[in-house]
């Protein structure tokens, strides 16, 4: 299995029910009040290729309600679904994302969810925004995907590498 996007907690000031929940997120929200939607959750537009974000051509819509509510309460329902993957997994958080806390403590906390994983990958997509897939680093991406199921299957066949 592979991964990117949804990491286990928000940067308080990008997502409201986090912020409600976190101390001082009150005073993080302002800092990002000057910064445009777009920036906010995709990152700089330098890591897209151009027309990316043209009008009309928007990669994103808008939210549905029910993605709303869930979303909201991700960080709640991460521990028990990931306790419950039995098979090797593969995480990257981009480089440059912002939507999501991503230090390497935050990263520790979310690898350590996932107990019964028999290979865990935790790792950083360099030169990549949120969405890693829209971006000029989608390619190494997808390949860096495609090389982890390569590798598993080997490993399960027993081949060496």
């Amino acid at each position: 299995m592979d991964g990117s996007g949804a990491a286990y907690r928000y940067q308080p000031a990008l997502h409201p029910a986090a912020a409600r929940t976190e101390r001082g997120a009150d005073d993080s929200v302002a800092a990002y009040a000057s910064r445009s939607p777009r920036e906010l959750f995709w990152g700089s537009e330098a890591l897209y290729p151009p027309g990316t974000f043209t009008p009309g051509m928007r990669p994103i819509a808008p939210v549905p309600e029910l993605e709303t509510y869930e979303s909201a309460r991700w960080p709640e329902l991460l521990p028990g679904v990931a306790a419950d993957v039995r098979v090797p997994f593969q995480f990257s958080v981009a480089e440059h994302e912002q939507w999501w806390q991503v230090t390497d403590a935050d990263l520790a906390e979310y690898q350590a969810l996932f107990t019964a994983v028999p290979q865990l990958v935790v790792r950083r997509q360099p030169a990549a925004g949120h969405n890693i897939s829209l971006g000029w680093a989608a390619r190494s991406y997808h390949l860096n995907a495609l090389a982890f199921a390569e590798q598993c299957l080997l490993r399960r066949r027993g081949d060496p590498f």
